[in-house]
């Protein structure tokens, strides 16, 4: 089994991460110092947003230069010894790896616009706007550039024009770019909205349609600048760069338009595996985290990437462009641990957003103190993404531990701030921190959870969502009430055979349940918003 397969991946945002040069930015070496904390959380990887050279027009996803890091980061070498100590400490380093698109200010882009020998056609060019394309963060897809005298394409921001992968040349400079990290030793990479890179060769206009919102960008249905057969010719190409090298992974950003898309997410692990090993799944962050919603979608999701297709599920919550799953639930910490207890103990991948593991809050920002470009061109219908990237929450002292200057986002100052630090939790057995340790050590030592696909049950009360693991007689049961009243809750309903099983996890310390008999049946009466973990 590749290390991958049953992994938890800790998503670091190193802007918001941990400062050492007290410059208010996160950096390579402040998260090189809080190395041994990840190691304590049990996680496999670690994934960097972006650290590559950028203009910071979206904040590194524009990137100016693949093979080198901005100077607010830090150094090459700085990430060398990151990917040194990580290693050391059994930690993997994954990258997110930007592909669809570059910065305007890159090497490419400028010799582009000048038709310089091969990079003529690395970027999509035509004389006049050929369709009705717009663009993600406000306007049209095309802009017009005096120098070449033609319309570039861009799906984000104008200065992030999209890449020409049709180019032969283009490719093989992607793929060099590639191996320049995995030559180094990095693990993997999230790829960032990889089905939009193969688009229509024709660039036929999208049809029209009823959007979400009211953003022009959500009002067509976009088949023609991504999910095109391209894109999966281009994913298997990247595929084969991927497996020149020994257990390196590929985990796929699929923009999907709200919900009911999951049979595109799991097409771009490929018919026969040979495209992504690993693709998020965003449905739960577009609707309610209820006990129907959350069930519906992992059965759908097990059946699209069942250990019959030998395909590997990736779970998600909360990542830094949407609300954290805490935030989106009303900031009820109950109900949180009942998320941690879903998210953590499914067969696959848990990607796990930092914070996250101490109950982080999301919170917007006033108007005038937006950064994010799609806030500020959207505000009020959309608010922006700082509120989930504000600093980590590491302890009391100054700018909660993250920077003694003042940081680039402000820290969430919450009326109960204090309870969600690192310093407060990491010795409270009862704390958020803790339980999500002791679920991440369940998982790692639970074979039936690597090797079965969860079964979820339909014989319980409503609002609760109850599944099982079990392999070779070991059995691994999950029980979340996640109603407002208590319940009661038959064992048999959710397990074939009770026998042996105890509370191995509550989801609160401070309340005690236990399996009891009600005539012949195995039962536990659950409170309100809890939950628990069974094992034999």
């Amino acid at each position: 089994m590749s290390w991958f397969e049953n992994a938890v991946i800790y998503q670091i945002y190193p802007r918001s991460f941990q400062d050492s040069n007290n410059d208010g930015i996160g950096d390579i070496p402040g998260i090189i110092s809080r190395l041994d904390y990840i190691k304590s959380l049990g996680v496999d990887a670690i994934w960097l947003s972006p650290i590559y050279k950028s203009p910071m027009r979206d904040f590194g996803y524009d990137v100016q230069d693949y093979t080198d890091i901005d100077p607010i980061f830090g150094t090459m070498d700085d990430l060398r010894l990151l990917v040194s100590k990580a290693h050391g400490l059994g930690i993997k380093v994954m990258m997110d790896m930007v592909l669809n698109h570059s910065s305007d200010l890159h090497q490419w882009f400028q010799k582009s616009r000048l038709r310089e020998g091969k990079y003529t056609d690395f970027y999509i060019w035509r004389d006049k706007i050929p369709n009705n394309w717009m663009a993600c963060f406000g306007g049209k897809a095309w802009t017009y550039d005096e120098k070449r005298g033609q319309y570039y394409l861009h799906s984000f921001l104008k200065e992030q024009p999209d890449l020409n992968w049709h180019d032969e040349e283009c490719r093989k400079a992607i793929f060099n770019e590639v191996r320049f990290y995995l030559d180094m030793g990095v693990d993997g990479f999230r790829l960032d909205v990889i089905n939009a890179i193969g688009k229509d060769p024709d660039l036929r206009s999208n049809p029209l349609m009823f959007g979400m919102t009211p953003r022009p960008y959500d009002m067509q249905n976009h088949i023609y600048d991504r999910n095109t057969e391209y894109t999966h010719e281009y994913i298997r190409q990247l595929r084969s760069v991927i497996d020149e090298y020994d257990e390196r992974v590929m985990m796929g950003e699929i923009m999907i338009q709200g919900t009911g898309q999951m049979e595109q997410s799991a097409s771009y692990m490929g018919i026969d595996n040979d495209e992504l090993q690993l693709c998020f799944e965003f449905s739960l962050m577009v609707q309610r985290l209820n006990a129907k919603n959350m069930r519906n979608v992992a059965e759908k999701w097990y059946d699209l990437c069942s250990l019959d297709k030998r395909r590997i599920p990736c779970w998600v919550l909360s990542n830094h462009d949407n609300a954290r799953a805490i935030t989106r639930a009303g900031n009820d910490e109950e109900l949180a641990r009942l998320h941690a207890m879903y998210l953590i103990l499914q067969r696959g991948v848990s990607v796990l957003y930092y914070g996250e593991e101490i109950g982080m809050k999301s919170k917007t920002f006033p108007k005038k103190e937006i950064q994010d470009p799609l806030g500020k061109r959207y505000w009020p219908i959309h608010k922006g993404r700082d509120g989930e990237r504000r600093p980590m929450q590491w302890d009391e002292s100054e700018n909660m531990g993250f920077s003694p200057a003042k940081p680039w986002l402000a820290c969430n100052y919450s009326d109960d701030w204090r309870e969600i630090t690192v310093s407060i939790q990491k010795d409270d057995a009862g704390s958020m921190l803790s339980l999500y340790k002791a679920l991440i050590d369940l998982k790692k030592k639970r074979s039936e959870i690597a090797l079965s696909d969860a079964v979820f049950s339909h014989k319980v009360p409503d609002g609760v969502l109850a599944y099982c693991f079990s392999h070779d007689g070991h059995v691994t049961a999950v029980i979340l009430n996640m109603s407002r009243s208590s319940t009661t809750v038959r064992v048999g309903d959710v397990v074939s055979d009770a026998k042996g099983l105890k509370v191995a996890i509550r989801s609160m310390n401070q309340k005690k349940v236990a399996i009891r008999k009600d005539g012949d049946a195995d039962v536990i009466e659950l409170p309100e918003y809890f939950g628990v973990v069974l094992t034999n």
